[in-house]
């Protein structure tokens, strides 16, 4: 049963990679060879010069992630060894995600540092939570502050009956899962606990929704214009867990797996960390778009977090297809920005991918010459004995 749900969630993401190039396919069609010639002129070569070194410093920060996770931990490990793990583990994440061969890279690389199995799931789920804790901390401020437009075309699908109705959906769905689970995992999904109940009681109020939403005043089926709305429920969201980790500090099971909140000083760390990712990386890319395309640095910035969080929530390997068609729908005029986005998909994620596959073959390499010098060894040791 695993085995089937860990295919079916590769399948899905293939599904979403392909769905995504057929959109962004669709949409270059729009524009023509001499409108990407014209692009790719307007950007100087200190420009991706500049955006290469954005690049390294924002890998730089990657380290941080995983820097906090082991020290959070309680393990010690060498800075060097921790910089090879960090570097291969976060370039394989960005180009394959989690579920096409980051999670992986990262057991290979935490195995050969002396880490058990348990112990880099814990690594991971910290690293998870570093990322969302910045996607949304970040996400809420600027959607507050600079709220994008929502595109005409899309106006009628952000209304606040559609968002009732799409909560309603969400805890269906959510109830739906669960039984799924209680099938598969009978040993960690039991009726009898009481918070499992006022979870299926909580679900069951919000399949209300469909019926609340219709009785709402003609007001809330109007479109809106701006996604300010998605900032505020993100700011919820993590103030309710800043609130968690500063006063819950009892462990939760999920999955046979015990989670704890970090406290809120880690918390605080993490958030930073994560921030700091996201707003360099989005300068790397920023940068590339030529002088006269007038796009506001945080209006782009709202629009490269959108691309970031839709892409992580879909497992999209680098958020191919998917990065690139939100950064075109958004941006005021989509011909300005078919350079950028090919040179910052080489520059961000392709030429780190080459770098962190030969870093990769030196270290197994060195592992290999080091495994064939102490059986050498044993065996002289033997001889002589």
């Amino acid at each position: 049963m695993q085995r089937f749900l860990h295919l079916l969630k590769i399948v899905a993401v293939l599904a979403v990679v392909i769905a995504a190039c057929f959109f962004l396919k669709k949409e270059l069609s729009h524009y023509s060879f001499q409108d990407f010639r014209t692009s790719l002129a307007g950007v100087a070569w200190w420009q991706i010069g500049l955006a290469g070194l954005l690049t390294i410093l924002n890998y730089t920060i990657l380290y941080g992630y995983d820097w906090i996770a082991i020290h959070y931990l309680g393990h010690t490990v060498p800075a060097k060894r921790l910089v090879v793990a960090s570097l291969v583990g976060q370039i394989a994440s960005l180009n394959f995600g989690s579920l096409l061969g980051g999670a992986a890279a990262r057991f290979r690389m935490y195995t050969l540092l002396g880490f058990r199995a348990v112990e880099i799931m814990e690594l991971i789920v910290i690293l998870g939570v570093t990322y969302w804790l910045g996607a949304l901390s970040l996400a809420a401020t600027v959607f507050l502050t600079a709220p994008l437009e929502i595109p005409t075309k899309w106006a009628p699908l952000f209304t606040a009956a559609r968002g009732v109705e799409a909560l309603g959906a969400t805890l269906l769905f959510a109830i739906a899962l669960y039984a799924v689970l209680a099938l598969a995992h009978r040993r960690h999904f039991s009726i009898r606990s009481r918070g499992v109940w006022i979870w299926l009681a909580l679900s069951g109020v919000g399949g209300g929704c469909f019926v609340v939403a219709r009785q709402l005043p003609a007001c809330a089926h109007q479109p809106l214009t701006h996604i300010g709305f998605l900032g505020i429920v993100l700011a919820a969201i993590v103030g309710v867990y800043f609130l968690l980790a500063a006063f819950y500090r009892r462990p939760i099971q999920l999955l046979g797996h015990t989670f704890q909140f970090p406290p809120l000083r880690v918390s605080l760390m993490q958030t930073a960390i994560a921030a700091a990712d996201f707003v360099v990386g989005a300068t790397a890319f920023f940068i590339l778009f030529p002088e006269g395309a007038h796009v506001p640095y945080m209006e782009f910035l709202g629009i490269y977090l959108l691309g970031q969080v839709v892409s992580a929530f879909t497992h999209a390997p680098g958020g191919l297809g998917i990065l690139e068609l939100v950064v075109l729908k958004f941006v005021p005029d989509g011909s300005v920005a078919l350079a950028p986005v090919l040179l910052f998909r080489v520059i961000y994620f392709w030429i780190p991918l080459l770098f962190a596959g030969v870093l990769l073959v030196i270290t197994e390499f060195w592992l290999a010459r080091r495994w064939q010098s102490s059986k050498i060894v044993k065996v002289t040791q033997a001889q002589q004995g």
